[in-house]
């Protein structure tokens, strides 16, 4: 309940336009979300996190949720917890510069999530992915994949749906 509960005040920080650091610390170095080792939540979490550092330009706390990220992979093996690596590595190739990379980092990340599940996490890497193939001039690329997200993202959150996001 405490992370779902933090997790939900990093959302409102994030929506709020607010930019600053708020509470995904606290989200993902919880000591309950250490004792949380290996699980999706965990990996979903630090993956928050990462979006949110990378997209303000707070690289070492994005890379930090990566390496986090990289920990969590590599305990739990699960697929959840490869794709958000994935996404973490593009969401840093992006702050490098490096736009190429971070496009196949994202279209990794959409690989290792199975197509119905997880619609926070497709939508955000489709979304992401858009922003790498837009710096790269593959506009209609981008375009795909920003329609792709816009659709999962309606779909993830219709009433009565339930989902991670």
């Amino acid at each position: 309940m405490e992370l779902l509960s933090t997790w939900g005040l990093a959302i409102v920080d994030q929506l709020d336009g607010a930019r600053r650091i708020g509470c995904w610390p606290l989200l993902v170095d919880s000591p309950a979300m250490e004792a949380d080792r290996g699980s999706s939540l965990r990996s979903l979490a630090a993956a928050l996190g990462d979006h949110f550092f990378a997209e303000s330009g707070n690289g070492v706390e994005a890379r930090t949720r990566a390496a986090a990220l990289a920990r969590i992979a590599a305990d739990s093996g699960q697929r959840e917890a490869m794709s958000a690596l994935s996404h973490a590595l593009g969401e840093t190739a992006l702050l490098d510069g490096s736009a190429d990379q971070a496009a196949g980092h994202f279209a990794k990340a959409l690989s290792l999530l199975p197509s119905g599940d997880s619609p926070f996490d497709r939508a955000e890497s489709e979304r992401r992915a858009a922003a790498a193939l837009i710096v790269l001039g593959r506009r209609e690329e981008a375009v795909e994949h920003l329609v792709a997200a816009h659709r999962t993202a309606r779909r993830g959150w219709a009433p009565g749906r339930r989902s991670n996001g």
